[in-house]
């Protein structure tokens, strides 16, 4: 048996310190490097589940979004514009009085230019002035969008005269037609 004051158990000591110094090394410098490479490698993992499921819902939104521009445009397919002759410049003239009427609005102007063209499209520029009720200018506009899909607004210039109640306004229209014959492609018609 050894005693406790023998030197060799004194030697046994310092080796077993020392092996399991150079364990405890070895763990901080091999394993415990492995082990946070793991960790991270995990944690990448996750990461690219994560983006992957994100990618998925993406690609989710982008079909949708297809889906509803091919039926947007079979929908405009399937209800074509219908766009007037140039020769129905006069009754379109007519439709616009009529309808700032509806709207009782009082038309003071009414000016149409010249047939112009801009790329593949054939249009007549309008000017609508008078004055009225604000709400029914509101109301022109309205029915303008809703029932007269061949014009398009391109500008609104309207005050509003705070003792009276009443807007002077002036709207800036494009009435699309179908392609101009050369006899209608000087038509002008105006009144002020």
């Amino acid at each position: 048996m050894i005693k406790p004051s023998d030197p060799r158990l004194l030697v046994h000591a310092v080796a077993g310190g020392l092996c399991l110094l150079l364990v405890l090394t070895g763990w901080w410098i091999g394993l415990r490097p492995a082990a946070n490479v793991q960790a991270n490698a995990a944690q990448l993992q996750r990461d690219i589940e994560s983006a992957e499921a994100r990618l998925r819902e993406k690609n989710a939104e982008l079909e949708k979004l297809r889906q509803q521009a091919t039926q947007a445009e079979h929908a405009l397919r399937a209800r074509p514009l219908g766009l007037r002759s140039p020769s129905s410049l006069n009754t379109q003239i007519g439709r616009y009085s009529q309808l700032a009427e509806q709207c009782g609005l009082d038309l003071s102007t009414t000016r149409v230019g010249d047939l112009a063209v801009a790329g593949d499209h054939h249009y007549f520029p309008f000017t609508l002035g008078g004055s009225g009720p604000m709400p029914g200018v509101l109301h022109l506009l309205g029915e303008l969008h809703r029932h007269h899909p061949d014009t398009a607004i391109h500008l609104i210039d309207m005050t509003r005269n705070p003792d009276s109640g009443l807007a002077r306004f002036e709207i800036k229209l494009v009435w699309l037609v179908s392609e101009a014959s050369p006899s209608t492609a000087s038509a002008n018609t105006g009144t002020e």
